[in-house]
């Protein structure tokens, strides 16, 4: 940025050009008082050399107009400012012209001229050379843009990948039919998902929705993750782990941020299940007669909110019943009459293609994106969308 200044006022200081000096001076917008600072070396036709006599008046007036303006001893062009002072033992006219301007200051080119020079057209050449300059730095800033979006795409894409890849692909475990439904909104998302065999043998189902979009909610559901699995590996209990997942948010998340989360330890062979929901939509048991048993409801605040002690509710998942989890972009799906699908139909389409003959859970959860599909019409989603399905055979 710094040669591209000095060869503007290297190219003004040509002969062919007739310029005696050039400089960008910075001029102050808050303290009109303050003195011209040159931000680059003057040039003269002879290379560099000292600062010129600046014309207070002819920067008032590009400090007040941000255009370009001419001074001059001649009186001939009316829009000239009159110029007074001597420069060099002899009369000079000068040009001024914007180059870059902030809220706070104003760059402008000044260059001094032989007074037979300070006229209008020499005033258009000088003003032409300053306008392809910040085309130039427009472009370059582009240019700028343009690489650190490809960059970034680049990095998100990457980021995608690797949220992607903390989903459960096809877990197997011995007793128990999983089907998991991941599709965030933006390419990362705040959505977090999990089943994993945990010391004692149980199995850990959990499903949480962090406030937000995009980036910064990815990363608070990756840290989640981080913390389930070395919560698991030092074998802590499901409420020890609820806490201590609370905790930290706490401490870290700000006053506006906070995640819905509901965990499950289940006993595959008993099916004996442990749950706390902190904040989430129910989990729903679906019976294979189209019953439906929610699962301890709105009994805790989301963590991250404030420190609270957190109640496990018991229960038995029996063969045939399907445990129901899912995010709040699944019920806060609007049609296009901006009608929310809302928990209860989500759970009964969910209970309606659990009923068909032979449906496996991977065919209902291809059957209910494409129901989520519908509803949408089309439209871009405004929220991660996510589901956990799990039945016990």
């Amino acid at each position: 940025a710094q040669e591209r200044l000095d060869m503007l006022c290297e190219l003004m200081a040509r002969r062919e050009f007739h310029g005696k000096a050039a400089v960008v001076v910075r001029l102050s917008k808050t303290d009109i008082e303050a003195a011209p600072e040159p931000i680059c070396e003057v040039r003269q036709p002879q290379g560099v050399g000292d600062r010129p006599h600046l014309s207070r008046s002819l920067l008032a007036v590009v400090r007040g107009s941000e255009a370009p303006a001419l001074a001059s001893h001649l009186s001939s062009d009316p829009g000239a400012v009159r110029m007074t002072m001597i420069s060099g033992g002899e009369e000079s006219s000068a040009v001024a012209c914007p180059v870059r301007s902030t809220p706070e200051w104003l760059d402008v080119l000044y260059v001094v001229l032989p007074s037979q020079y300070g006229t209008g057209e020499w005033l258009t050449l000088v003003a032409h050379a300053a306008q392809t300059f910040q085309q130039a730095e427009v472009t370059r800033e582009n240019q700028k843009q343009r690489e650190a979006k490809v960059i970034f795409d680049r990095e998100l894409a990457r980021a995608s990948e690797i949220q992607r890849g903390l989903v459960p692909e096809e877990p197997e475990i011995e007793g128990l039919e999983i089907a998991i439904g991941f599709e965030p909104c933006r390419s990362v998302g705040g959505d977090y998902v999990d089943v994993l065999t945990v010391k004692d043998g149980r199995t850990f189902l959990a499903i949480a929705d962090v406030c937000g979009k995009g980036l910064p909610a990815a990363i608070v559901a990756s840290t989640i993750h981080s913390m389930v699995h070395t919560c698991e590996r030092a074998g802590i209990g499901l409420a020890e782990m609820m806490l201590a997942l609370n905790e930290h948010l706490v401490k870290y998340l700000d006053d506006r941020a906070f995640v819905t989360m509901a965990g499950m330890m289940l006993d595959t062979t008993t099916g004996h299940f442990e749950i706390v929901n902190a904040g989430h939509p129910a989990p729903t048991v679906i019976a294979p007669d189209g019953s439906l048993r929610p699962l301890q409801e709105a009994q805790h605040f989301p963590l991250g909110v404030m420190p609270i002690e957190f109640t496990v509710d018991e229960g038995t998942l029996d063969p045939g019943h399907v445990l129901s989890m899912f995010t709040d972009g699944l019920t806060e799906l609007t049609d296009e009459n901006d009608e929310e699908l809302g928990p209860g139909r989500i759970t009964e389409h969910i209970r309606d293609l659990c009923a068909a003959d032979g449906s496996s859970l991977d065919r209902v959860a291809r059957e209910l994106e494409g129901v989520l599909a519908e509803y949408l019409g089309g439209r871009a989603p405004a929220d991660d969308r996510t589901f956990l399905l799990a039945r016990r055979s």
